[in-house]
């Protein structure tokens, strides 16, 4: 079974064993009728849904980014890109970090340029991944 299924499955059930106690927790002042309490549990199940479908878009991301497929042609030229083209938004001077100003922006500047530069030698020298690894 793939990890979604399993964290789907643990979230949904966590869920529903926590909307049952809050549902019936005696300090609840409210009755509702059968169809309302259909209704309640429906609406929880679909925003349940769609909240887990936004976190295992996180999920995707992360498993994307610790194996070595991403460094495949052509993902990891795209996946560089993506790198550079970050780095080039936030060091234009008009990203949404500069509104927050004070070090924010500099501080993200220097962690998207790490990351990239690291991406890079990654992408570039594989026989020297175990080597940089081992050293980061």
């Amino acid at each position: 079974m793939s990890p979604f299924y399993n964290l789907a499955l643990f979230y949904f059930i966590i869920s529903f064993v926590l909307r049952i106690v809050l549902f019936f927790h005696p300090i609840t002042q409210s009755s509702f009728s059968f169809f309302e309490s259909i209704k309640i549990f429906t609406l929880g199940l679909v925003s349940d849904f769609f909240v887990f479908i936004i976190a295992s878009v996180f999920l995707g991301l992360y498993l994307v980014f610790v194996s070595n497929v991403k460094y495949n042609k052509p993902w990891g030229y795209l996946i560089l890109g993506g790198f550079i083209a970050l780095f080039a938004y936030v060091a234009s001077g008009k990203s949404i970090l500069d509104e927050y100003g004070g070090a924010l922006p500099g501080i993200v500047l220097i962690f998207i340029a790490i990351k990239t530069i690291l991406f890079a030698l990654l992408l570039f020298l594989p026989r020297h991944r175990d080597k940089i690894r081992f050293w980061l």
